[in-house]
């Protein structure tokens, strides 16, 4: 239910008691108010765009908040703590009817925004923790039939060399651009890749570059990554092609949950992507890595939530990659059984992990290295008598419920 991680972000707000969403809490979130947007963050977004960035096509990224989250962060933080945060807020907003290309007009109805973020790690597992914790709120609220439509922009490199393999094709097809669209080679190049609207753009996107094919090798290693943890979660997923995001704001992977559908421009239910690369245009000394994931639903929604996390009656540790595969759907099963649970699943190193959860005094630990991933098992650890046993994964529910 607790990250492991500081959480200076909280202490520092603790008198304003904002409640949070129990799935959000059990995966590790901190519940933040709203960022507040300044004057600065909108000249700031204008500046990073070159003043080209349309206002229709921010229902699900709005960059000037972002940069309104990352200044707060750096106002309260610094910008050289290296420890992850796991936030979360809510606010009320209005979103379109149906999916739309940059030139099209919609209707728009009143709907509930839930925004998580995950700050200062560039690890996979953060895409995959934003993932699950979605899916696992849309499920309560009845969205069980989904599907996540995923890409990748990859690294600094990558996209650079996307842009401009895109940018000489539609040059190359300028004649056959419809005229409204024919500003988006200067303004935005990857707004052609949404363009609904027009018979010619669909067509023509069809022939056009990839972002896939121009990924470097730290770059496809990391979306394979990301889609080993998808994998884990029995949920379908397609590469969507035409999701690339915003140029100036985008990077490596994005994402999309819709309910299961013949139309690939439905209104989402949940949209997400990496933003690594806004920290440093804003001034800070070094990249920021962050990724986020908004969660809309309809605004009649009642929102159970919880006025601070439940204290954790387990930890859990986990070393290697196979075992932080595995331990999203741990983490699951332990809130079904409503045991909450500290857990990093961000930290590489099981020393520390061990170290911070036994500074919680907690009465169990749940450990999980390569050995028990690859057998589907975990060791159980009595934090009293120090003794240990090794149980199969389907068995820990059952047992942690006779002992607690």
């Amino acid at each position: 239910m607790t990250t492991l991680t500081k959480r200076r972000f909280s202490t520092s707000q603790q008198d304003l008691k904002i409640p949070g969403h129990p799935i959000a809490f059990h995966y590790g979130f901190e519940p933040i108010p709203s960022p507040v947007v300044r004057r600065q963050d909108i000249s700031l977004v204008r500046e990073i765009n070159n003043d080209s960035y349309k206002r229709s096509n921010k229902v699900f990224f709005n960059p000037e908040e972002k940069v309104a989250l990352l200044r707060e962060v750096r106002d309260i933080y610094g910008s050289d703590d290296d420890a992850p945060l796991f936030l979360y807020h809510e606010k009320d907003i209005e979103t379109p009817s149906f999916e739309t290309s940059i030139n099209q007009k919609s209707s728009s109805r009143p709907s509930k925004s839930i925004r998580l973020d995950i700050i200062g790690t560039e690890k996979s597992v953060a895409e995959a923790i934003l993932l699950q914790t979605a899916l696992h709120i849309l499920s309560d609220e009845g969205h069980k039939d989904v599907t996540v439509y995923i890409n990748s922009l990859g690294d600094k490199e990558s996209l650079n060399r996307f842009s401009k393999e895109l940018t000489g094709y539609y040059k190359s097809q300028m004649n056959e651009l419809p005229a409204t669209c024919r500003n988006a080679l200067k303004d935005d190049i990857f707004s052609l890749l949404s363009c609904v609207q027009h018979d010619k753009c669909s067509i023509l996107k069809e022939d056009a570059p990839k972002s896939i094919a121009f990924l470097t090798e730290s770059s496809r290693k990391h979306f394979k990554e990301v889609l080993e943890h998808l994998e884990t979660f029995n949920v379908p997923y397609k590469i969507h092609n035409y999701l690339v995001g915003n140029k100036s704001f985008s990077s490596r992977t994005l994402f999309e949950i819709k309910r299961v559908s013949d139309n690939l421009y439905e209104t989402p239910l949940a949209c997400g992507m990496r933003y690594d690369y806004i920290s440093k245009k804003m001034g800070f000394k070094k990249d920021m890595p962050s990724a986020g994931i908004e969660i809309i639903l309809p605004k009649k929604t009642s929102i159970k939530t919880l006025a601070r996390p439940k204290r954790p009656k387990v930890g859990f540790v986990h070393l290697g990659f196979e075992a932080r595969l595995k331990s999203l759907s741990v983490l699951q099963m332990l809130h079904e059984a409503k045991i909450p649970v500290a857990h990093e699943l961000t930290s590489d190193r099981i020393g520390p992990q061990l170290l911070k959860v036994e500074r919680l005094s907690l009465p169990f630990m749940l450990i999980m290295g390569q050995k028990e991933a690859m057998e589907k098992t975990i060791i159980v650890r009595n934090s009293i008598t120090r003794e240990q046993e090794t149980l199969p994964i389907d068995d820990i529910r059952r047992y942690l419920e006779t002992v607690l």
